[in-house]
């Protein structure tokens, strides 16, 4: 049996590593000035799901590990999609366009 500090410590670094795997990513958006091809579908999803952790994870007594990883990834997801929301509206795609551009073949 894993005893209880050791447990709680990996437990914390899978926190950390889910939120911070989005970091470089949000930066390079932030110096290209674009969002390059991530999916706006991906992030969506990520936000929305994270969000229901979040909501899980207090209705079930609030471990504040989980409630930091899960309202991390929640948070670092709405980033992105805000950055793929902003860089597309700059170049001058709406909305649709923004949200679809995952299933719209390049042609």
């Amino acid at each position: 049996l894993i005893p209880e500090f050791v447990f709680s410590a990996f437990q914390s670094l899978a926190a950390a590593s889910l939120t911070l795997a989005l970091a470089p990513q949000i930066l390079l958006n932030y110096q290209t000035g674009n969002s390059g091809n991530f999916s706006p579908l991906t992030a969506g999803l990520g936000v929305l799901l994270s969000s229901i952790r979040v909501f899980t994870t207090i209705a079930s007594g609030g471990n504040p590990v989980l409630l930091a990883t899960w309202s991390g990834a929640a948070l670092a997801n709405g980033l992105l999609i805000s950055q793929i929301i902003y860089y597309g509206l700059q170049k001058g795609m709406g909305m649709a366009a923004i949200l679809s551009s995952d299933i719209e073949s390049e042609s």
